[in-house]
């Protein structure tokens, strides 16, 4: 491929909801679904809608890239194809994180493109970039991104590249909600089949009036460094139990479960849980009133990585 071509494509890989992207799916004129594009597309749902997110993984390969790429675009398929609008906001969201883990670490240009796509005019100033107060007020949400907070420069607000990617992960979000649900008619037959073996999250089961019961096997479970399922724990049950249930601001409980997980690291040191997943799930638990699994929920889906017998004991 030229350089340029290659450009294209390592940034439609990043932001798939992009122009570029559906250009190259566009050109590709693909007159069949290929099941195991389908089959990659199932699987990045089944993990939006179990974990809430998605990583992002640099690569040089041109291939997983564009079959990433072309995923995407079932993907969207297969959540319509769900028809339920709690899992599409789901997706759109865990969608959207990793766009947003990929705006960290890209280039002023790329920033500056992804936001012209959606709209964000922003001005380079040095090493921050500047957004005009009225599409700030607009895109950012959450107390971190609160207008209090923030640096104004010439009646601008000034924010540095993690700010401004967090800024945008409301409008990537909105991005991916674009034209969905795709309407049921327009879906293959094919898509319609891998969409019926999706597994789907259970309702979600609480103790009522037992906020005791609930601490306490939580509260021994921070005391138990863990080898496995660890993502997943902050997420569903430290970082909504931490904000939620004890009530702790988004940096405390993010010092809390940045220790537990450096103790799970005496056990198994490969994670990919980091300081700002930690923090975004807290943030994100406040923002939506996210309550922690219950003990029963937990142990039929993460016993397989943690000894729920132990967490049983009184």
């Amino acid at each position: 491929m030229m350089s340029r071509q290659l450009e294209a494509l390592e940034f439609a890989y990043k932001y798939p909801f992009s122009n570029e992207a559906k250009a190259i799916v566009s050109t590709l004129n693909v007159s069949e679904p290929n099941p195991a594009l389908i089959a990659l597309g199932k699987s990045t749902v089944e993990k939006c809608l179990s974990d809430g997110f998605l990583s992002y993984d640099e690569t040089k390969y041109e291939q997983f890239e564009l079959s990433y790429i072309q995923s995407y675009a079932y993907s969207r398929l297969l959540v319509s194809a769900l028809k339920n609008q709690g899992y599409i906001s789901k997706y759109a969201e865990a969608q959207a994180y990793r766009s947003y883990l990929a705006l960290e670490r890209d280039t002023k240009n790329n920033v500056m493109k992804v936001a012209n796509e959606l709209g964000i005019t922003l001005d380079i100033h040095g090493e921050t970039f500047l957004v005009s107060m009225f599409q700030f007020l607009k895109s950012a949400h959450g107390t971190a991104l609160a207008l209090a907070n923030q640096k104004l420069n010439g009646g601008k607000v000034e924010l540095d590249k993690l700010q401004l990617a967090q800024m945008m992960k409301g409008a990537i979000s909105k991005a991916i909600m674009a034209g969905l649900p795709i309407k049921h008619d327009e879906i293959p037959k094919l898509i319609l089949s891998y969409a019926k073996e999706i597994k789907t999250p259970k309702p979600q089961i609480t103790i009522q009036g037992a906020p005791g019961k609930t601490s306490a096997w939580i509260e021994k479970l921070m005391t138990f460094p863990i080898d496995d399922g660890r993502h997943r724990v902050v997420n569903l049950i430290l970082a909504p139990y931490l904000v939620n249930v004890k009530g702790l601001d988004v940096e405390a409980a993010k010092v809390i479960i940045v220790e537990y997980i450096e103790r799970c690291k005496t056990v198994n040191p490969m994670t990919k849980v980091n300081e700002e997943y930690i923090r975004y799930q807290c943030q994100y638990s406040k923002e939506h009133g996210s309550r922690p699994m219950s003990l029963k929920r937990a142990s039929e889906e993460l016993g397989g990585a943690i000894d729920f017998s132990i967490l049983m004991e009184k």
